[in-house]
């Protein structure tokens, strides 16, 4: 599973702004957050520990997916 973290940074260490991705941070912005930029989730799985993941194929096929799992308290986490 490849997943892609909020908060990361493009090859020059620049904040990833594809899809609005530079308005979501970790701790910090809610699942609501995520659905408000992304979308409707293709695909959302209820984790053992608690927390959720919203999974977005994005591209050609799916070619680019992109993973955000929200904890326990509605916060993003990855």
């Amino acid at each position: 599973m490849f997943t892609l973290l909020i908060g990361a940074c493009d090859q020059q260490g620049r904040p990833i702004q594809e899809f609005g991705l530079d308005k979501l941070s970790k701790g910090i912005s809610t699942e609501g957050d995520v659905r408000t930029v992304m979308g409707q989730p293709d695909t959302v799985r209820d984790e053992p520990d608690g927390s959720r993941t919203l999974e977005y194929p994005k591209g050609p096929a799916g070619h680019r997916t992109w993973f955000f799992t929200i904890g326990k308290d509605g916060k993003l986490i990855d």
